[in-house]
């Protein structure tokens, strides 16, 4: 049975003409409320303030290319980076990236051995390389080239790492030693031993020199003191071949020839009764060795650092819980923050 038509009007809805609707009505609501019904309405009508932290402030300006490029591509004229012109016609430049060395020299003598660490480059923008016995450092501003040291007979240079002012060096020894040496005096100033086999890792964090050994373990040495033996970690079965701190010296990082790749606690006081350390991350699904190496992108913190895990093979893909996860890798190397 239909219902009569004119027993009951049908319901208003915008398709019947409804006054609700109209643009007369909805400019009075908008008028009541105090909004422009044309204007959009989320939308920021300043810029956010700068932040407290000066990494963030860093951060923004080196990704400003990055947003410029995304709005030329909106606007539809391509626009190029760095015309300083707008961009306006033309395809977008792409980043080309060299091919070439900058600057070629000369090793003679350098021992092919992928377990070893035989280049460091201070923060003096000084080279530090093992030749075999020697140890030469070439500043990169003026293109100097100075021998340094010379082991005794019979030994090799296996690490370098360079102090946090870059103005000492330390040289780990196939005989297990660990010298100290003031670059600008060319003079040693310690040598610290105690191991019997070499050293092929070496990591600063302030005063304190941690050493990787072929037999696995992991010394910290305090430079200041004539004990410099202030802790042992062990945590490998295979040479250690990898060390960095992180730059707060929260964690210290540690690769080895046993495939493993663990985290430690920064804190060299934090042994266990036997002076042995436990690590507080471990990871074993890797199948070859692995070297650590600790990098600084532009978005990186001091608190959240970029570790490079790299392996003779391809390194899976693989997590730490919390914030220390894996981000973008290649062949042979994987980034970890830590």
């Amino acid at each position: 049975m239909l219902p009569d038509p004119e027993a009951a009007p049908l319901a208003s809805s915008p398709f019947h003409g409804s006054k609700e609707n109209s643009p007369a009505h909805i400019q009075r609501l908008a008028e009541a409320v105090g909004i422009n019904p044309a204007a959009r309405i989320l939308t920021f009508r300043q810029a956010p303030p700068p932040a407290q932290d000066p990494s963030l402030n860093a951060q923004r300006t080196y990704v400003q290319p990055l947003y410029a490029r995304e709005k030329a591509l909106a606007r539809g004229g391509g626009g190029a980076l760095g015309d300083g012109m707008g961009g306006t016609s033309g395809p977008p430049k792409q980043r080309r990236l060299p091919t070439q060395p900058e600057r070629v020299l000369d090793a003679p003598g350098m021992v092919d051995d992928y377990y070893l660490n035989l280049l460091a480059w201070s923060p003096r923008n000084v080279l530090a390389v093992g030749l075999a016995e020697n140890t030469y450092v070439w500043n990169a501003q003026t293109g100097d080239v100075t021998h340094l040291a010379e082991a005794s007979a019979g030994n090799y240079v296996c690490s370098l790492s360079w102090a946090g002012d870059g103005a000492y060096v330390a040289i780990g020894l196939s005989n297990g030693e660990v010298e100290l040496w003031d670059v600008e005096g060319g003079r040693r100033l310690r040598t610290m031993s105690g191991r019997q086999a070499r050293v092929p890792s070496l990591s600063w964090n302030s005063h304190i020199l941690s050493s990787g050994c072929q037999d696995g373990s992991i010394w910290h040495h305090d430079v200041r003191v004539a004990e410099h033996k202030v802790g042992v970690l062990q945590g490998h079965s295979g040479e250690v071949c990898g060390l960095a701190w992180r730059p707060d010296g929260d964690c210290l990082a540690s690769g080895g020839n046993d495939n493993v790749v663990n985290i430690w606690d920064g804190r060299v006081g934090d042994v266990t009764t036997d002076g042995r350390g436990v690590p507080k991350f471990t990871k074993r699904n890797h199948t070859a060795a692995v070297k650590v190496r600790l990098t600084f992108p532009f978005f990186c913190t001091p608190l959240t650092s970029l570790l490079c895990l790299l392996g003779p093979r391809l390194v899976p893909m693989a997590s730490f819980p919390s914030r220390h996860r894996w981000g973008n890798w290649r062949r042979d190397c994987a980034l970890l923050e830590f």
